[in-house]
C-alpha cells in the first residue's frame, strides 16, 4: 500500500507542475470567476479567501459544529487548473499544492474547530467548474460540493479527501447540524476533457438530474446517482415524487397541465467517458430514464448499473461481481459485459446482437447545442482539407460472460442474436418471481453454463438466425418415334417416353447453429419449445417441461431424381408390343445436413401436451461423404467473442488468446499437454497454435456438439477429462498409424482408429499457419454422429406427451420410455435403446420406420400399426421404407384394439408377444401402375407381405380375429396362434391387366389393326413356421374372455413345425387351394390392296392353376367343433394326421387344373372364290 501511494504522489506531483507550468498560458478571460463567497450567508456559512505563497487560492472554511460539519456557501466555486485548498488546519501546515498555509483564522487555533465534513454550496444561478485539483489542508475531511445549477468537472481531482460528492442537489442538515443528505430535482453533472482522477480517495459520488461523461472517470470506489431523488448522507436513494404541474394556461384551467420534459438519459458517456474504479455504481431512479454508457465502465470489485428506463452500453468489465437492472430494456449491440464472479441482469426486454455499437452521444450533444449557435458562427474548411471518412467499424458478438453464476431476469423477452451468454458456474433464466418470461430467443446463439443452466419462459425458441435453402427443380419429358429401326431384315417402328424430374438444394445463405449447454444439468420450463437445426446439450440431465409443444426441426440440402420410362415397337406387320417400365427410380442423397439435437448425458426427461421431432422430409437416407464439423467455421464463431484477442507478431505462442480476467489457465488442457506428450519442443520448432488451453477447449467442445449434439464424447464428464484422454488417445495410436504432427489424418488412419482422438493439423488463419486441434471419431463411435434428421438421446430418456412425433428423426436412450396418448414413428423415424418401452393411451404407429432395442416393450389403448411407406406419383406406386420392430431379446406388444403388420417386419432374438383386444392382421400392402394412352392400358397391382421372426416362443392372440395374409411368420420355438372368433392363414393375389392396341394403314394399298388383351393373377402365400410346436386355435377363450365360434382357414398357404402342427376351432377347420389365373386373348385384321381382299384372326387362352396349401409337421392336427374340410391341398405328417370334426363331416377333395385356348382365322377376297376357312382348338386339361 505504502509503494502504491508513492506512486499516486508522484504521479500527482508531474500533473500539478504541468498545470502550474501552462497556467500563464491561459488567459483570464478563458476562465470563470473562481471562489466567491456568498456575501449574504450567514456568519457561520461564510468563509474568507486568502491565497498561498505560491498563489494558489485558499478557502478558510467555517468553524466545524458539533457534528463535524462545516457549511459553507459561495457565490461562485470554481476551480482553475492551479488547483484550490481547503484550510481544515487550526494551525500551519504543509499543503501540496500551496506549500506552508497557515492556520485557519476561523478556527482561532481550536482544533475542535477543524471538520469531519466540508459541505461547499453554491447559492447563486451559476454553474461551478472544476479544472483542478481541490485539496484539503491539515486534517483530512470529506468534501461536498453543491450545485443546483449544474458543474462541470475538466481535470479536476482530490487531495487528503476520503470521500468526495459532487451534488446538484440541495444539502439538508437537521437540527443537530449533522448533514441528513440531499434533495436532488434539477441540475446536470458533466465530465469532459481531462476528466477527474479521484483514485485517491476512499469513494466518490456524483448525484444529479443527469451526468454527463466524456472524459475518463478513475475512483476508488465510484457511484453516480442521477434523477429526481432524496439521497441520505448514507447512501440511501428514495426517488421523489413529481409535485402537481402547473396549467398551462392559469387562466383556463380546463387546458392539461403542460407536461415537464424528461431527459431521455440520466447518466450518458461517449465513447471516450470512460469509468475505471475498484468498485462501481451507476443508477438512474428517474421514471422511464435510461443509461448510455458508450466508454468502457470496469470495475476491479463489485459493480452496479440500474436504471427506469433503457440501457445501452458498450463495454463493462468486473473484476468481482455485477449487477445491471433495468426498468426499460437493456440493449448490447456489439457489446460486453463480463464478471469474474457473479453477475445479475434484469430488464424488461435483454436483447444482445451482433452488429455494430450505434454511438448517440454525441448527436444528442449536437442536438442540445444547436439552439446556441449563432448566425454566421460556422465556418467552412479551409481550402483543400476534407474530412477523411472513417473505415466502416467490423460488427461484432455482443457477450454476456461471468467466472461464476449468471442470473438473467426478464418480464417480457430475452433476445441473444449471434451473440454469447455464458456463465462457468450456473445460468438461470426467469422472470422477477422465477417463473416464465414471455420469450427466450436464442438465434444463432450461444447460452452455456459449466455447471446447471435453468430457463423458464412462455416461448422458448433456439434456431438459427438464417437459413435459407432454395430447392431448384427441372424436368424434362422425352418422346421419340423411330420408323426406320431395323432389327436383322425386320423394319420396325419403336416409340419412347421418358420422364426426368430433378431436384437439388443449394444454400443461399446460413448463420450458425443456436447452441445451449451446461457442464451438468439443463432444465426449461415453457409453454412452447422451438428447437430448429441447432443444439441442446446437458452434461448429466436434461429436463424440458413443455405444456403446449415441443418441436425439434432438423433441415438439410438434397439431392434427388424421379425417373419413369415407357416403349413399345410397332412391327412391319402392324403388331403392337408394349413395354412399359412402371417403377419410379428415387435417388435421394443428402448434400448437407442442418440437423437439430436435445442431449443429455445421463438422463432426458420430456414431459408436455406436443412432442415432434422431425425432419424437413419424410425420407430416411443415409449421409453420404460426411465431413467433419467445419473447422473454419468454427474458428470464426470463436475468435468472434469478446473472451478472445487475436495476437500478432514473434514470441507469440498462439493465434489467439483468453482474457486472463476470465479464466484459470491451470484448470485446462491444451496442445502444449500434447506437444510434451509426443516430444516436440514448441520454442525450437517455431510452432504456433490457434489458441490457448481455454480457447482449445471450447474449439474442441464446439466440434464435438456439431458431429454428434452431444456436450461430451461417451466416457467423458468433464472438458478437462475429456481434452486429456483424447489427447492421450492421440499419443497412443500415434506410432502404430503413423501420425505426424501437422498433418491432417487419412481416411484410412481415421478408419483404423481404436479411440476417439484430438490431432494436431496445420492449418492457414487470417494468413498465418497455426495448429490446429481437429476431433477425430473412432469408428464405434460413429453411430453418434448427425447425419440428418433431429436427435434426442441420453443414457435415460423418459418421454410424456398428448402427442409423440417422430418423422424422419431418432429418439435414442439406453432406457428409453415413452407415454403418450398417440404416438407417430414416421418417414424412416428410428425410436432405439437397450430397454425401450413405448405407451399409448390411443394408437401407436410405425409408419416406415424403425423401433428397436434389446428388449422392446409397446402397449397401446386402441391400435398399434407397423406398416411399410407407399411413395408414388403419376400413376405409379413403389415401396418405400419398410416399418420394422425388433428386439435383441424378448419383444410384447399388446393392443387393447387392432395390431396391424402391413408389408413390415417384426423381429425378436427371444419370446414374443402379440396381443390384441381385437384383431390381429399380419397383412401385405400394395404397389402398382395405372397406364392409360399411346394405345396401352396397363393396370399393375403387387402386394408385399409382413415378415414375424422370433427366435424363441412366439404368442400371436386376438380378441376377435386372427389373419395371415401374404405374409411370414416364424418362430424357432413353439408358436401359438389363437384367436376369439375366426383365424386365416390365406394367400394374396398379385394381378397384372394389359390391352394393346395397334393400327397400321397404307392407303390404297390396305390397312390391318390388332388387339392384344393379358391378365394374370398370380397368388403369393403366407407361411406361418415353429421350429417347436405349432399350433392355430379359432374360437379360443382369450384373457378369460368367454369362448365365441370361430372358424379356422388355411387358404393356399404353408403351415409347418418341427414338432406338432395342430389346427383347432369350434366351428369350422377348412383347407383349401388357392387359384391362380391367366386368360390372353389376340385379333387381328387386315385388309389388301383396294379392299379386294380381308382377312381376321383370334387367338386365346384361359388357365386356373390350383395353387395348393400344405401343412407338415410331426404329427398334424385339423380338430373342429363342426367340420373338417380339406381341398386341393397336402398334409405331410412324420408320425400321424388326425382329421377330427366333432359336430359335423370331414371332407377331402382333389382339385383340378384347368387350360382352355382357341384359335380363329378367315381369310376373304380374290383368287378364293369368296370362300373362307375356320379352325378351332379348345378343350380342358386338368
Amino acid at each position: 500500500m505504502k509503494r502504491k501511494g508513492e506512486a499516486r504522489n508522484v504521479l500527482l506531483c508531474a500533473v500539478l507542475a504541468a498545470q502550474l507550468i501552462l497556467l500563464p498560458v491561459l488567459g483570464a478571460n478563458v476562465r470563470a470567476a473562481g471562489v466567491t463567497p456568498d456575501p449574504n450567508a450567514a456568519a457561520n456559512k461564510r468563509p474568507s479567501m486568502e491565497t498561498a505563497p505560491n498563489g494558489v487560492p485558499v478557502v478558510n472554511i467555517t468553524a466545524a459544529n458539533s457534528s463535524g460539519l462545516s457549511h459553507n456557501q459561495y457565490h461562485d466555486f470554481n476551480v482553475h487548473q492551479q488547483g484550490l485548498i481547503l484550510n481544515n488546519s487550526s494551525g500551519a501546515a504543509n499543503s501540496q499544492l500551496g506549500g506552508i498555509v497557515a492556520g485557519n483564522p476561523n478556527f482561532h487555533g481550536n482544533r475542535g474547530a477543524e471538520a469531519r465534513t466540508i459541505l461547499n454550496e453554491v447559492t447563486s444561478a451559476n454553474r461551478s467548474r472544476i479544472e483542478g485539483y481541490i485539496e484539503v489542508n491539515g486534517r483530512a475531511a470529506d468534501v461536498i460540493l453543491a450545485n443546483p445549477n449544474g458543474v462541470t468537472v475538466n481535470g479536476g481531482g482530490f487531495i487528503n479527501v476520503p470521500r468526495a460528492t459532487i451534488t446538484t442537489g440541495k444539502p439538508e442538515v437537521d437540527p443537530g447540524g449533522a448533514l441528513r443528505g440531499y434533495e436532488v430535482r434539477q441540475g446536470d453533472i458533466r465530465i469532459e476533457g481531462a476528466g477527474i482522477n479521484a483514485d485517491n480517495t476512499d469513494a466518490f459520488t456524483l448525484l444529479a438530474r443527469t451526468a454527463h461523461v466524456e472524459a475518463q472517470v478513475r475512483a476508488s470506489s465510484l457511484a453516480v446517482v442521477t434523477g429526481k431523488n432524496s439521497v441520505a448522507a448514507d447512501g440511501t436513494v428514495t426517488p421523489l415524487a413529481d409535485p402537481s404541474p402547473a396549467p398551462a394556461d392559469p387562466g383556463d384551467p380546463s387546458l392539461p397541465p403542460a407536461a415537464e420534459e424528461k431527459p431521455e438519459v440520466g447518466i450518458d458517456s461517449s465513447a471516450l467517458g470512460g469509468m475505471y474504479a475498484n468498485r462501481i455504481t451507476l443508477i438512474a431512479t428517474e421514471k422511464g430514464v435510461g443509461v448510455n454508457l458508450e466508454g468502457t465502465v470496469q470495475s476491479a470489485d463489485q459493480m452496479v448499473i440500474t436504471a427506469d428506463g433503457k440501457l445501452r452500453l458498450r463495454e463493462a468489465i468486473s473484476g468481482g461481481d455485477a449487477v445491471l437492472a433495468g426498468k426499460g430494456d437493456i440493449e448490447l449491440t456489439g457489446a460486453t459485459v463480463t464478471a469474474a464472479r457473479d453477475l445479475s441482469v434484469t430488464a424488461d426486454n435483454l436483447r444482445l446482437e451482433k452488429g455494430v455499437f450505434e454511438p448517440q452521444y454525441e448527436a444528442r450533444k449536437a442536438k442540445k447545442q444547436a439552439g446556441s449557435v449563432t448566425a454566421g458562427a460556422a465556418s467552412a474548411p479551409a481550402s483543400g482539407l476534407t474530412d477523411p471518412t472513417p473505415e466502416p467499424e467490423p460488427e461484432k458478438s455482443s457477450l454476456l460472460y461471468a467466472g461464476g453464476d449468471m442470473l438473467l431476469t426478464t418480464a417480457r423477452e430475452l433476445l441473444n442474436e449471434q451473440s454469447e451468454i455464458r456463465a462457468e458456474g450456473s445460468l438461470r433464466i426467469a422472470d422477477a418471481d422465477g417463473q416464465g418470461n414471455n420469450s427466450v430467443r436464442n438465434s444463432s446463439g450461444t447460452m452455456a453454463a459449466g455447471k446447471d443452466l435453468s430457463i423458464s419462459a412462455k416461448t422458448l425458441e433456439n434456431t438459427r438466425s438464417i437459413l435459407n435453402i432454395r430447392r431448384d427443380a427441372s424436368s424434362w419429358h422425352v418422346r421419340s418415334w423411330d420408323d426406320n429401326f431395323r432389327w436383322g431384315d425386320r423394319k420396325e417402328k419403336w416409340w419412347d417416353y421418358h420422364e426426368l424430374n430433378a431436384a437439388q438444394d443449394s444454400l443461399i445463405e446460413a448463420t450458425m447453429a443456436s447452441v445451449i449447454s451446461a457442464g451438468g444439468n439443463i432444465s426449461i420450463t415453457v409453454d412452447n419449445f422451438l428447437n430448429s437445426a441447432s443444439h441442446v446439450a446437458a452434461g448429466k440431465d436434461l429436463d424440458i417441461f413443455a405444456v403446449t409443444s415441443l418441436r425439434n426441426q432438423s433441415y438439410a440440402l438434397y439431392k434427388s431424381e424421379y425417373e419413369h420410362v415407357s416403349y413399345c415397337h410397332d412391327d412391319e406387320d402392324g403388331d403392337l408390343d408394349h413395354y412399359h417400365d412402371p417403377q419410379t427410380f428415387v435417388r435421394r442423397e443428402v448434400l448437407t445436413p442442418y440437423s437439430a439435437s436435445l442431449t443429455a448425458g445421463d438422463t432426458l426427461t420430456i414431459t408436455g401436451a406436443a412432442l415432434q421431432n422431425l425432419a424437413d422430409v419424410s425420407y430416411a437416407v443415409p449421409l453420404t461423404n460426411k465431413d467433419p464439423a467445419s473447422l473454419e467455421e468454427a474458428v470464426t464463431v470463436l475468435s468472434d467473442s469478446a473472451l478472445f484477442h487475436t495476437v500478432s507478431g514473434p514470441g507469440h505462442h498462439y493465434l489467439i488468446e483468453t482474457n486472463p480476467m476470465f479464466t484459470n489457465m491451470g484448470l485446462f488442457y491444451g496442445s502444449e499437454y500434447f506437444l510434451s506428450r509426443i516430444g516436440l519442443d514448441q520454442d525450437r520448432q517455431q510452432v504456433v497454435l490457434l489458441g490457448d488451453a481455454f480457447y482449445e477447449t471450447r474449439l474442441v467442445q464446439q466440434q464435438i456438439l456439431d458431429a454428434t449434439g452431444q456436450r461430451f464424447l461417451s466416457g467423458y464428464s468433464s472438458d478437462a477429462d475429456q481434452m486429456r484422454g483424447l489427447m492421450d488417445n492421440a499419443v497412443a495410436q500415434a506410432s502404430e498409424l503413423k501420425l505426424a504432427a501437422g498433418v491432417a489424418l487419412t481416411s484410412t488412419q481415421v478408419a483404423a482408429l481404436t479411440d476417439d482422438i484430438v490431432w494436431l493439423v496445420e492449418q492457414e488463419v487470417n494468413g498465418r499457419k497455426v495448429m490446429v486441434p481437429q476431433v477425430y471419431l473412432a469408428s464405434n463411435s460413429k453411430n453418434a454422429v448427425l447425419t440428418g434428421g433431429s436427435l434426442v438421446a441420453a443414457n435415460n430418456v423418459s418421454i410424456t406427451a398428448g402427442t409423440a412425433t417422430n418423422s424422419g428423426s431418432t429418439i435414442r436412450g439406453n432406457n428409453f420410455s415413452m407415454l403418450a396418448d398417440n404416438i407417430n414413428n414416421t418417414g424412416g423415424g428410428v425410436l432405439t435403446g437397450g430397454a425401450v418401452h413405448l405407451a399409448a393411451t390411443q394408437d401407436i404407429r410405425n409408419s416406415g420406420s424403425t423401433i428397436s432395442g434389446n428388449n422392446v416393450a409397446l402397449a397401446a389403448g386402441r391400435d398399434i400399426v407397423n406398416e411399410a411407406r407407399i411413395v408414388g406419383g403419376n400413376g405409379v406406386t413403389r415401396l418405400g421404407e419398410t416399418g420394422g420392430i425388433a428386439a435383441a431379446d424378448g419383444l410384447q406388444m399388446l393392443a387393447g384394439r387392432d395390431v396391424t403388420l402391413a408389408g413390415s417386419q417384426l423381429a425378436a432374438g427371444g419370446d414374443a408377444r402379440v396381443s390384441a383386444g381385437r384383431d390381429v392382421n399380419v397383412t401385405t400392402v400394395t404397389t402398382g401402375s395405372s397406364f392409360h394412352g399411346y394405345h396401352l392400358d396397363e393396370d399393375i397391382t403387387t402386394h408385399h407381405g409382413s415378415s414375424v421372426v422370433v427366435g424363441g416362443n412366439l404368442q400371436m392372440t386376438a380378441g376377435n380375429d386372427l389373419t395371415v395374409a401374404g405374409s411370414g411368420v416364424a418362430a424357432g420355438g413353439d408358436a401359438t396362434l389363437a384367436a376369439g372368433r375366426n383365424l386365416s392363414v390365406t394367400a394374396v393375389q398379385d394381378v397384372f391387366k394389359q390391352e394393346i392396341r395397334g393400327s397400321s394403314s397404307n392407303g390404297l394399298l390396305g390397312s390391318s389393326s390388332s388387339r392384344r388383351n393379358e391378365e394374370r393373377v398370380t397368388s403369393k402365400a403366407a407361411t406361418v413356421t415353429a421350429g417347436g410346436n405349432l399350433n392355430l386355435l379359432a374360437g379360443a377363450s382369450i384373457s378369460g374372455a368367454p369362448a365365441q365360434t370361430g372358424h379356422a382357414s388355411v387358404v393356399g398357404s404353408n403351415l409347418a413345425s418341427v414338432k406338432d402342427l395342430t389346427v383347432a376351432a369350434s366351428g369350422n377347420v377348412n383347407v383349401a387351394s388357392a387359384q391362380d389365373t391367366y386368360f390372353y386373348s389376340y385379333s387381328k385384321s387386315s385388309t389388301g390392296a383396294l379392299g379386294l381382299s380381308s382377312s381376321s384372326k383370334k387367338e386365346g387362352k384361359a388357365t386356373v392353376t390350383q395353387v395348393e396349401s400344405n401343412l407338415i409337421g410331426r404329427n398334424v392336427t385339423l380338430d373342429a367343433g363342426k367340420s373338417v374340410s380339406v381341398t386341393a391341398s397336402n398334409l405331410a405328417a412324420v408320425d400321424n394326421i388326425n382329421l377330427t370334426a366333432r359336430d359335423g363331416d370331414v371332407a377331402v377333395v382333389d382339385g383340378k387344373n384347368q387350360s382352355t385356348s382357341w384359335y380363329y382365322k378367315k381369310q376373304t377376297g380374290f383368287g378364293l372364290g369368296g370362300g373362307g376357312s375356320f379352325t378351332s382348338f379348345y378343350g380342358t386339361e386338368g
